[in-house]
């Protein structure tokens, strides 16, 4: 299965508040392939390696912190006043 098509999925399964807030903040989702993936990457990191539970306020704050500190740039583009 596609890593994007899964954390979709694993996203669609959640059906948290936290989830959808998320993807509305975060538009590029889904949409830029390298960061969707990165993301995936920070979400096994997060749940298989460090425990943390995909339903908390931690686990969305530990992702939005990770991909900024490691793709600022890319994600600037997404957020800035001229997009």
């Amino acid at each position: 299965m596609d890593k994007s098509k899964w954390f979709d999925d694993l996203i669609d399964n959640i059906k948290c508040p936290m989830a959808d807030k998320w993807c509305a903040q975060n538009q590029w989702y889904g949409r830029d392939g390298f960061l969707t993936e990165r993301t995936l990457e920070i979400h096994v990191q997060l749940v298989d390696v460090d425990k943390v539970d995909p339903k908390t306020q931690k686990y969305y704050d530990e992702i939005d912190k990770r991909i900024y500190a490691l793709y600022k740039n890319r994600l600037e583009k997404y957020f800035s006043m001229n997009n």
